[in-house]
């Protein structure tokens, strides 16, 4: 069983703005509300859309928004294994983006999502090839080499990575899930505050296998050299790059976004007052660096 929008997704942030698309591989659900430039949203590993509820009413002012799910992530269709990796889902999403119909200007990543967001800006993102290209780069908490560890804790990581792939341990993982004082734990260990909506997105996510299975796989597949092969043509593709460290960051802490930043061609690094899960706690902090 999935998640179901009929479902879960009468609890979801900003569902009246929602909707499916399909592209040539995947049934991609996404949000999509305001008018002006094109503005993207990607969430991060074990995400959805709901991560971005809060900044989205104030994005939506001046920017048309869209918040996609990340194949096999929310309300997406999961692709073959094979695909999630960084360089399999940038070229689904370039898909989802077409039938979106969306040019961005800015895009904003959050974890794993701010590296995508970064093969996007950088492999070329627009629909048509008289459209812009990307101005701003900005990447929350950004993961743009692999996590030193798994978000999870150290035993149960021992006893993953070598069975992530096999449909029994994502149906362990989601029982566990359904745990809410586990799922309060692994929550808490972003750094991060979230409130009971919130958790509660979560948990449906957190509690279903195929989505467990895909945010498994996405880590332990994820390519570094994929991404850091682009590191040195950012600066090509956009005008501003900027990275923002949650100072409470557990995940990824602002010092290792410090080390990858400087080997990035005028990357731009800010500290702000959050954990990982800096969208849902300080969207003010990230719209500030728009303005």
């Amino acid at each position: 069983m999935s998640l179901s929008f009929e479902r879960e997704g009468r609890f979801w942030p900003h569902r009246e703005h929602g909707r499916f698309v399909s592209t040539e591989r995947l049934r991609f659900f996404g949000l999509q509300v305001g008018h002006g430039p094109d503005l993207v949203l990607l969430h991060g590993v074990g995400g959805s859309t709901h991560c971005w509820a809060p900044l989205i009413p104030l994005l939506a002012r001046d920017w048309r928004v869209t918040a996609l799910d990340l194949p096999g992530h929310g309300f997406t269709e999961l692709p073959d294994d094979e695909r999630l990796t960084p360089e399999g889902m940038r070229d689904d999403l370039v898909l989802a983006l077409r039938a979106f119909d969306c040019a961005p200007q800015v895009f904003i990543g959050h974890s794993a999502g701010a590296a995508l967001a970064l093969l996007l800006a950088v492999d070329g993102s627009t629909p048509r090839p008289d459209r812009p290209t990307p101005r701003t780069l900005l990447g929350v908490n950004p993961s743009l080499v692999p996590p030193d560890r798994m978000p999870m804790p150290g035993w149960l990581e021992a006893l993953a990575r070598p069975f992530v792939r096999a449909g029994a341990f994502a149906q362990f993982w989601s029982r566990m899930g359904r745990n809410p004082r586990m799922l309060g734990r692994i929550l808490a260990s972003t750094g991060s505050q979230v409130t009971p909506s919130q958790q509660r997105c979560y948990g449906a996510i957190a509690s279903t296998p195929d989505r467990v299975h895909a945010a498994l796989t996405m880590m332990v597949q994820w390519n570094e050299e994929a991404l850091t092969s682009r590191f040195a043509s950012v600066s090509q593709h956009v005008e501003r790059h900027v990275l923002m460290a949650g100072r409470r960051d557990r995940w990824i802490p602002a010092q290792a976004v410090r080390r990858v930043a400087q080997r990035i061609p005028q990357a731009h690094v800010i500290e702000f007052d959050a954990g990982h899960l800096g969208p849902e706690e300080n969207p003010s902090a990230i719209l500030a660096e728009l303005n």
